[in-house]
């Protein structure tokens, strides 16, 4: 089997037979950690599309000294992502049903809970919008994504200590934006 390396090289080289291993190779795990983030399976495949061709197009700029290639396309997949995430926000269409989970509200009975659920859920959306992006993305990958911190700090390309405090201080300032929001 070829390595990763080999295929960049062969790719840079003018070898598009060779990009076409590294789609087969990494299409089905780009589109697992995609389907993470909650967008409908249509929006993951063109999201996926697009990682490969931005790839693919900035295939000269990749340096094998700053990382792997799946790590590279994986941190490009990732800001496609945030960034469709930071769009739903603004239009209003949220992707991450499991907000609801975040926020510890006790299943709704009658119209008046389902409504006040509704609106904790949109306050919690918008205030998690408003967080400086390095606690959206951390808050977002380990407790919205559920990844695993080791995971989370690989796409962050940090340090598993530097993504627990930003997932630490993150879930401090978004406690206390709710407190004084009066949503908790």
């Amino acid at each position: 089997m070829m390595d990763d390396l080999f295929l960049v090289e062969q790719v840079k080289q003018g070898n598009k037979n060779a990009y076409r291993f590294l789609i087969l190779r990494y299409q089905r795990p780009l589109f697992k950690f995609l389907s993470g983030f909650g967008f409908p399976p249509q929006n993951i495949e063109d999201l996926a599309q697009e990682a490969f061709l931005k790839c693919y197009h900035s295939i000269a700029s990749f340096d094998s000294n700053k990382g792997s290639f799946s790590s590279w396309l994986f941190i490009i997949a990732k800001h496609l992502a945030l960034n469709e995430v930071k769009r739903k926000y603004r239009t209003n269409e949220q992707p991450m049903e499991r907000l609801e989970q975040v926020v510890a509200v006790s299943e709704a009975v009658s119209l008046g809970d389902q409504i006040s659920k509704k609106e904790k859920v949109q306050r919690l959306r918008e205030a998690i919008a408003v967080l400086p992006l390095v606690f959206q993305n951390a808050i977002h990958l380990c407790c919205i994504d559920e990844l695993e911190l080791e995971d989370a700090a690989a796409i962050e390309n940090v340090a598993i200590g530097t993504m627990k405090s930003r997932i630490f201080r993150g879930k401090n300032l978004l406690r206390k934006k709710l407190i004084t929001e009066g949503v908790i």
